[in-house]
């Protein structure tokens, strides 16, 4: 194997034996964090990132916005602002993070043609709903640079989707940043998860090269993306599509949790934050509704938006009316990512290793994890 391929998981394991050692040498009773097993979903999988936008990438275009999402134009005055209009768009543009030998972040380089000896399973992530808001609502140390939910898409915690895709798949997250104002329950947002499954598989071989599996097909939301996950499922059925064979719900916000049961007999996995009081977040209305198998993934600590990159690193304050993480940002995108790591290798990669972790008889431990006490595992037939 490649180094370039395993420098992820080597500067981890690194990192947490360098720890160990620092804490046993210069920490007067402090006892060192022993290293997490070597196949343990902390560490990350042996490849690399690259990365492409649909319709900037050389070679590749947005997805025609889908007939059945309805028209709307609202328009927002701010003081001393220009005003923001939101409207349907005519084509919507999708973030594309895929493995490779080696990483590129630059979505300006075109898509390697046949880049890859094999197929990839394929996740379709729905990002979070962030209401615009005024620049002088926010508060003043929060940066400038976050108040756009117009590039929300590309916010997705880097390293969540870093670990996921680390492992041999590709996520895809299109932009519902138009609906920031819009589609509270996520009906619309549905529409756009299931058309994208169709544009990607009609561009999967000559954009792509075949690299995306779409019989392995993985959901995962956040927030009012839940509800697009649970809405896409169902349409997708409907046309024909393969079922997903997982579903990952982060923070879910749903009027309609019962849709959770439909996804039996895969799996599903849905993760709660302590902290998480502002937003209508129901992971457990979720949780309680969904059938076997499935996992509720408790983190002591965690917020709403701290699954993102538009709160600080301290997870004290973010671009949105959120509660302050008593975890930090870092320990909160890990958690998410390695628990999600382990859905993806047990149900969609085959991996029996990291059932004990999907059953609570083992918890993720680590270097930057939450302590074991700040997670809380409840499952049924994982």
């Amino acid at each position: 194997m490649p180094d370039s391929q395993v420098t992820r998981r080597r500067f981890l394991k690194s990192v947490a034996t360098a720890s160990a050692w620092s804490c046993a040498a210069w920490s007067k009773g402090c006892k060192p964090l022993p290293a997490p097993p070597f196949d343990s979903p902390y560490y990350g999988g042996k490849y690399m990132v690259r990365r492409a936008l649909l319709g900037v990438t050389p070679g590749t275009s947005a997805m025609p916005t889908p007939s059945v999402v309805q028209s709307f134009t609202q328009a927002i005055s701010c003081t001393n602002s220009p005003t923001e209009v939101f409207t349907k768009p005519s084509s919507i543009r999708a973030m594309v993070y895929y493995p490779g030998g080696v990483g590129n972040e630059d979505v300006g380089q075109p898509i390697p043609a046949g880049y890859t000896p094999q197929s990839w399973p394929m996740v379709l992530f729905a990002h979070a709903r962030r209401p615009y808001l005024c620049p002088n609502a926010y508060p003043p140390q929060i940066d400038p640079s976050l108040i756009d939910v117009r590039v929300d898409y590309q916010r997705i915690g880097s390293l969540l989707i870093d670990h996921l895709v680390s492992y041999g798949c590709a996520v895809v997250v299109p932009d519902f940043s138009w609906l920031a104002q819009s589609d509270f329950d996520g009906v619309d947002r549905g529409h756009v998860i299931a058309g994208f499954f169709h544009y990607l598989s009609d561009i999967n071989a000559t954009v792509f090269s075949g690299a995306f599996d779409i019989q392995r097909l993985v959901l995962v939301g956040h927030s009012t993306g839940c509800a697009a996950c649970l809405r896409a499922r169902g349409e997708l059925i409907s046309s024909g599509a393969p079922s997903p064979v997982s579903i990952g719900l982060i923070a879910p916000v749903t009027s309609t949790p019962g849709l959770a049961a439909e996804q039996s007999p895969h799996a599903m996995m849905i993760l709660k934050g302590t902290n998480d009081t502002k937003q209508g977040a129901n992971p457990d209305a979720v949780y309680s509704s969904a059938k076997a198998p499935k996992v509720l993934i408790s983190l002591v600590g965690a917020n709403h938006f701290g699954y993102t990159d538009i709160c600080d690193t301290n997870n004290q304050t973010c671009a949105a009316d959120d509660s302050p993480g008593g975890v930090t940002r870092f320990s909160q995108q890990l958690a998410a990512g390695a628990y999600l790591a382990a859905l993806l290798r047990r149900f969609t990669l085959q991996d029996l290793t990291v059932r004990p972790y999907l059953r609570g008889q083992l918890v993720i431990t680590g270097l930057g994890m939450p302590l074991e006490s700040q997670i809380q595992i409840t499952q049924n037939g994982m």
